[in-house]
């Protein structure tokens, strides 16, 4: 059976509603946005078995990695190979296909939560990758729920009235750094936090307020280090989405 809610992901499996959370990742080690994003915020072992595997590796599409420890499970599914803007349509659909198969195979009978995989930041085509999972979930005892995560969620009723579902808001994580230079610099330089190189912030991102890091380079190696608690993370706290059903198969 598969099943259709608006939610948060995260949220629910938190609350006990999966076993497995299952979501589509690249092959290049990059989990900088997005439900990867999240996942490797609220779940830093599931980043931590995708860097036991080969960085760049295209053999890797198709496959899953797991975690084993963290409950629920995190699956990662190696669905596209790049990653990034302006690269047209990064989703591969057999690999999807592959990878959902795996997991099936190696987790049967478990109750799945996966967001719209492939179909966000891989930009993929939704109208194909929804037959896709329902080919491969087919069977009465699979139990599988597509969450979709949206703010507000407009739905009409019967009489005819237009309502707004409030659905639950994540909120962002705040950091407590470790004694490093926040000056800012002219000319529209900052200082990255992993290398200390003054760059232009054309060449550097950031995501939490105050910390800028190279967008190619050092980027993902500050996480890293937040994860292996050099930084210290302070969870935000939760409070329940609204989550309605919106099909079931």
């Amino acid at each position: 059976m598969i099943k259709e809610v608006v939610g948060d992901l995260i949220y629910l499996a938190k609350q006990g509603e999966f076993d497995i959370i299952a979501h589509g990742t690249n092959c290049s080690h990059a989990w900088n946005s997005g439900i990867a994003r999240q996942v490797k915020m609220e779940f830093p072992e599931a980043f931590a078995v995708d860097l036991d595997t080969v960085e760049g590796d295209e053999s890797k599409l198709g496959t899953i990695s797991h975690t084993k420890i963290c409950h629920p499970i995190i699956v990662n599914l190696y669905t596209q190979f790049k990653y990034g803007r302006d690269q047209g349509v990064l989703a591969d659909y057999n690999a999807i296909e592959k990878a959902l198969t795996e997991l099936k195979t190696n987790f049967k009978g478990k109750r799945i939560g996966i967001p719209k995989i492939g179909a966000g930041r891989a930009r993929g085509d939704w109208s194909i990758i929804k037959p896709i999972i329902e080919k491969v979930f087919n069977e009465q005892d699979d139990d599988v729920t597509i969450v979709t995560f949206v703010q507000d969620v407009t739905q009409q009723s019967q009489a005819g009235k237009t309502t707004v579902i409030k659905t639950h808001k994540r909120t962002p994580y705040t950091v407590t750094y470790q004694t490093m230079n926040t000056n800012l610099h002219p000319r529209g330089k900052r200082k990255c936090k992993v290398c200390d190189q003054k760059k232009s912030v054309k060449e550097l991102i950031s995501e939490i307020h105050g910390v800028w890091t190279c967008k190619d380079t050092c980027h993902d190696k500050f996480f890293s280090m937040v994860e292996a608690n050099h930084y210290t993370i302070h969870p935000p706290s939760l409070t329940p989405p609204v989550t309605k059903t919106i099909s079931v198969e």
